[in-house]
């Protein structure tokens, strides 16, 4: 992603679900069980709606999505993950294992460093 503002959206998203859980539990006091709907790629989707709703009109759109990707990649990386809550609670454990988190910033590294060859 070439533009800034997008990319740290995105960054938030991967926090995203880690940090309504932190609050909902540790300032709450709220059950595990109510969090259930942040390991959901359905239920992610009002967190992020709402989150996009703290940018000016002409960026929400692009808020929501960058929120929305980063928030559901979290969900590939840790699991369970439970596919149609709260249509259904049949879960799924995480395609892909915890350390391979570690590729983001991997990525962003080699992304950055392939711009500056092609501009420089």
């Amino acid at each position: 992603m070439s533009d800034g503002r997008r990319r740290a959206l995105f960054w938030l998203g991967l926090v995203l679900p880690d940090l309504i859980a932190w609050a909902l539990r540790g300032l709450l006091g709220a059950p595990e069980a109510l969090t259930a709907p942040l390991r959901s790629p359905l239920g992610l989707l009002p967190w992020c709606g709402a989150a996009a709703f703290l940018f000016e009109p002409e960026w929400r759109a692009r808020a929501f999505v960058a929120l929305t990707l980063g928030a559901w990649l979290r969900l590939a990386f840790e699991g369970p993950i439970y596919w149609a809550f709260p249509f259904t609670m049949a879960r799924v454990d995480a395609p892909l294992p915890a350390w391979s988190l570690a590729a983001a910033p991997l990525a962003e590294v080699l992304l950055r460093r392939v711009a500056t060859k092609r501009t420089g």
